[in-house]
């Protein structure tokens, strides 16, 4: 009986010690203490959550990604305010419209024929936008931040605005894609200095001040 008694006793001891143990390892000053995906609550690693529709994230370093393909359809993409978002549209209707209105970044890419519907960089820190095939991108509207957009083929991008933006550059395969440049001192923002050819941002004088 004493002997059952004892062995009841060592593993309730176990026990408790490794229950210390396991909270011990949840226990934190600030955040960085904590292992990815949680963050410091009132002492404790607690469960920190992507921001809604990021399918992946780092909330420490205010990173997100959308990966949106013919299993997994993200409809209407709103990169979360203050975040540097990666957007990956891979098939036909990954995604409708996209929106990186207060982010810090976005890099988005439409990559086969109606992956994106409208892109709006409005108020994105700095945007990088592939349209990789025909049809690719309804549109891409870019807000007065650096705006690089690659039109890689034929009617990739159905247009492109960046009249706002303060460093525009557009790649074209042909013609100017139906871009919408901004105006530099004397010229527009383009290839050669004319409505002709592609948004650029260095051949022009004042093409990208302010950035």
């Amino acid at each position: 009986m004493r002997s059952a008694i004892a062995i009841v006793v060592v593993m309730v001891c176990a026990t408790a010690c490794w229950v210390s143990r396991k909270s011990a390892d949840f226990t934190c000053d600030v955040t960085s203490d904590c292992g990815s995906g949680r963050k410091c609550d009132r002492g404790f690693c607690v469960e920190d959550p992507c921001p809604p529709g990021c399918t992946s994230c780092d909330n420490v370093a205010k990173t997100c990604t959308f990966q949106c393909d013919s299993n997994h359809h993200c409809g209407a993409v709103d990169c979360p305010n203050g975040y540097a978002c990666t957007v990956q549209c891979m098939s036909s209707n990954a995604c409708n419209d996209v929106g990186c209105h207060n982010a810090t970044s976005c890099v988005i890419t439409c990559a086969t024929g109606n992956a994106c519907d409208a892109v709006d960089c409005n108020s994105a820190g700095s945007c990088n936008v592939m349209c990789a095939s025909g049809g690719s991108c309804a549109s891409v509207m870019c807000g007065n931040h650096p705006c690089n957009v690659q039109c890689a083929s034929s009617g990739a991008c159905g247009s492109v605005d960046c009249t706002a933006s303060c460093k525009c550059d557009v790649g074209c395969p042909n013609g100017n894609c139906n871009s919408s440049c901004p105006s530099g001192t004397s010229k527009p923002c383009t290839v050669d200095g004319t409505t002709a050819t592609t948004c650029n941002s260095s051949n022009q004088a004042g093409c990208n001040d302010g950035c």
